[in-house]
């Protein structure tokens, strides 16, 4: 089946659901990640690896896209969230879980009630469904739902910082409630994965693709030398290439490296070495800004300290008697007012 007829069959589907095509949403950043996380074998890989301990216990052909978008009322206005990524797993024609994955480069304070909400959403929607085909078929048939998983993939340098569970996020409201009522606030925990602090046992077993980006951020996290990335062979290198540029800040110039990268065939040299140059060219072009902005800044303050001390010449020559054209055109050279700052003893602030 083309990417096209997919596509189409995920629309399909979607619609038969009774919800309409996703649409696009996010940054950059969260466009690079969406787009390296929606491809069933990198997908695959994170959930069975990061959760399931590198244990396969789902394989791509079992997955099947599912719709991001869902809907809740505020306000008496029907507002939408999407989650980053949403794949079924299914079995023997059986739906079995939804599973969610979540991008993040920083910590969110409320990320817990986000992905609650998220999770909400879908067993409201499979209630509704349900409901209806129920109705629809006359049927006294038990409720069935599938379970519905949020994952967190962290991929910021730093711990994450915000609360991993709801009763953490009420942690200072929970005080207030007496300990009689305290047992019936319900929890929710967060699932965290912090890309750059898995194990070297995690990163191995990660898809390629997967894993040079773990190798990146931990290069990062720990200032390491970048020729110690691994060389690996990476099904789908435009994608990672273009998540690694949306961390770096530098996306608006990951088009013009994957076509460098192919079309110079240096795709048979890996993405380590695409990688290697890109962090050679952002240091030469930090140094140079540096320089730049350094020479700017001199300027400037040459300009400032030259004024000051011509202001100041200018006051030591009137009171010494002299008239303000003659103080003009006593000074109307650098070799002039070098000579005459020396004769007054003037010097920079």
């Amino acid at each position: 089946m083309t990417d096209r007829n997919k596509k189409e069959a995920q629309s399909a589907n979607t619609a038969a659901e009774g919800v309409e095509p996703a649409k696009e949403k996010g940054n950059t950043k969260d466009r690079a990640a969406k787009a390296l996380l929606s491809l069933n074998d990198v997908f695959c890989s994170a959930i069975n690896v990061l959760c399931c301990g590198g244990k396969e216990v789902m394989t791509e052909d079992e997955l099947t896209e599912a719709q991001p978008l869902s809907r809740y009322k505020m306000a008496q206005q029907l507002r939408e969230q999407y989650r980053d990524v949403a794949k079924f797993w299914e079995k023997a024609g059986m739906r079995l879980l939804l599973v969610g994955i979540e991008h993040q480069s920083t910590s969110l304070e409320h990320m817990v009630v986000r992905a609650f909400s998220y999770d909400a959403a879908e067993y409201m929607r499979q209630v509704i469904l349900k409901l209806k085909k129920k109705k629809k078929e006359q049927s006294e048939e038990k409720l069935r739902l599938h379970p519905v998983i949020t994952i967190v993939l962290h991929f910021g340098l730093e711990r994450w910082s915000g609360p991993r569970t709801l009763k953490e996020l009420l942690k200072d409201s929970l005080d207030e409630v007496p300990d009689e009522l305290k047992p019936f606030v319900q929890n929710y925990r967060l699932n965290i994965i912090e890309f750059a602090f898995l194990t070297k046992k995690q990163r191995e077993m990660l898809h390629p693709d997967l894993r040079m980006v773990a190798e990146f951020l931990r290069c990062q996290r720990l200032h390491r030398d970048y020729t110690t990335l691994p060389d690996l062979d990476t099904p789908h290198p435009e994608e990672t290439i273009e998540l690694v540029y949306a961390i770096l800040g530098r996306s608006k110039d990951a088009e013009a490296a994957v076509y460098s990268f192919f079309d110079s065939n240096q795709e048979d040299l890996g993405l380590k070495h695409l990688f290697i140059q890109l962090i050679d060219q952002g240091r030469a072009e930090g140094e140079a800004k540096g320089r730049a902005e350094g020479e700017a800044q001199g300027i400037v303050k040459g300009k400032k300290e030259g004024a000051d001390m011509l202001h100041r010449l200018y006051e030591a020559m009137m009171k010494a008697g002299k008239s303000f054209n003659s103080v003009v055109k006593e000074t109307n050279t650098e070799r002039k007012r070098n000579k005459l700052y020396q004769q007054y003893g003037i010097t920079p602030a």
